[in-house]
């Protein structure tokens, strides 16, 4: 069987940027995100410019059972030997300016799917010469986040969650690795509702730049990574404020006040 990268939330931005560098590179790939168009686009040009195969499964993770799904598809007569769960999303506002379904359904993304495509990437991966697994967490997972609590809430668990199989699965053949960038430039702040904030004001990293640092840090099989000085000065800071500090600091990030 033919080797495989699958990335989820491939359509755009950080992910878009993963599938470029892994068709550089020379993997064939499994592109998943809700927005097939976009995802055909970055098929065809991948397909044309580095003589991969780029196959396009689009998939809405936020549906239950939608990753197991999409596991069975991706894996039908193939071998998938790196896996980056790059799909997610935010909420910016106070819990309950939303319905209790969009943070279910955040939770479903963030939580729920990866965790699922993880676990079955594992054994998979166990089976077939290994692999290695690049979940994309964040900054927040670091911090307590006023007005964006669900988001910051799931990137905690991805950051634990990655953290305590990269030591479960030390010495294996599969890695996991846990990508924590701070802000980037994507349409993620659009979905979020974070016009107005000081965070999507501040000055930010660019997909390419982020998607650099982790395929990086995946490939030689690191534990985590977090882009850009400043992020990891942010991230070393944490170690030492208060959290009541931290907290009164993310509000005045992600307020719209």
């Amino acid at each position: 069987m033919t080797n495989y990268t699958l990335i989820t939330g491939a359509s755009q931005g950080i992910g878009a940027e993963f599938a470029r560098i892994a068709a550089r590179e020379g993997h064939n790939l499994i592109l998943t995100a809700r927005n097939e168009s976009s995802l055909q686009s970055l098929a065809s040009e991948l397909d044309n410019s580095h003589g991969i195969e780029a196959i396009v499964l689009p998939a809405d993770l936020a549906e239950p059972g939608a990753a197991k799904t999409l596991w069975d598809r991706a894996t039908d007569g193939r071998r998938v030997d790196r896996l980056i769960n790059n799909a997610g999303f935010g909420l910016n506002g106070p819990l309950t300016d939303f319905p209790f379904q969009d943070h279910a359904d955040l939770l479903e993304v963030n939580v729920n799917a990866l965790t699922r495509l993880t676990y079955l990437a594992i054994d998979h991966m166990m089976a077939n010469d290994g692999g290695r697994i690049l979940n994309v967490a964040s900054i927040l997972a670091y911090l307590p986040g006023p007005y964006f609590s669900t988001y910051g809430g799931s990137k905690a668990f991805v950051l634990a969650f990655s953290e305590g199989l990269s030591k479960e699965l030390q010495g294996s053949s599969v890695s996991v690795t846990a990508l924590c960038p701070g802000t980037t430039r994507t349409g993620f702040f659009d979905r979020a509702q974070m016009e107005g904030t000081k965070a999507a004001a501040s000055s930010m990293q660019t997909p390419g730049e982020v998607a650099k640092t982790g395929w990086e840090a995946m490939t030689r099989r690191a534990r985590t990574v977090v882009p850009g000085t400043a992020n990891r000065a942010l991230v070393f800071a944490t170690r030492f404020a208060p959290r009541g500090a931290l907290a009164a600091t993310a509000a005045k990030l992600f307020s719209k006040a």
